[in-house]
């Protein structure tokens, strides 16, 4: 913990996604959003739990599109800026580096994130899930999501300049990996740990063989 408060990193990166007009525009749609799809679902008597599963795929769509995206962009900026080296002869240690990047970067992301957490949790109480369950998938979304963002950052570092295009496409790849279904994947089946499986957790079951 002590290598993120004041890391110098991860507030300059915090600082450039999380500006006050995008915080604001990012809070009044994810309100919005809420409050219609809400209220269309409320209208034709969908059960809560279908809302509260919608709001989890929609955060964590954001972290894994929008939040790897901005992390595989986190060095392939400093790159293309000719500003990677100064990075590397500063005091700060790898892992401070590698810290600020991991969690400034996709900042924003995790902003819509919690703009979000007031419809998920309004959901789970209307459709009475389990305490448990629904930390569990939050839990699972935090933390897949991390190593997405891991993964991303890495591939940052790893490919050349102007390689952003084929690194995005990488990480959708391993999406895709993720998110399919076991029939239809057989060996490289990896839903049962990646964040797209926190929806099935709220259903009220702890089974990842499916």
């Amino acid at each position: 913990m002590s290598f993120l408060i004041g890391n110098p990193e991860l507030v300059r990166n915090a600082r450039a996604e999380l500006r006050p007009g995008r915080l604001l525009a990012a809070t009044a749609i994810c309100a919005a959003l809420s409050l219609a799809i809400g209220y269309s679902m409320a209208h034709i008597h969908s059960p809560a739990e279908n809302f509260l599963k919608l709001v989890l795929f929609a955060q964590v769509f954001a972290l894994t599109i929008g939040g790897g995206t901005a992390c595989i962009h986190a060095i392939q900026r400093e790159k293309d800026q000719n500003t990677f080296y100064y990075q590397r002869v500063t005091r700060l240690t790898p892992l401070e580096l590698t810290l600020g990047k991991l969690f400034g970067s996709p900042a924003l992301a995790w902003f819509v994130v919690l703009c979000l957490v007031p419809a998920g949790v309004y959901a789970a109480v209307v459709s009475r899930i389990r305490p448990s369950f629904f930390v569990a998938a939050y839990a699972l979304l935090v933390l897949g999501s991390i190593c997405f963002h891991a993964f991303a950052l890495l591939l940052s570092l790893l490919v050349k300049r102007g390689g952003a295009t084929a690194a995005v496409l990488l990480l959708l790849l391993l999406l895709g990996a993720t998110s399919g279904d076991s029939a239809q994947q057989g060996a490289f089946y990896l839903r049962p740990v990646s964040p797209f499986y926190a929806a099935k957790l709220v259903q009220g079951s702890w089974d990842i063989s499916e």
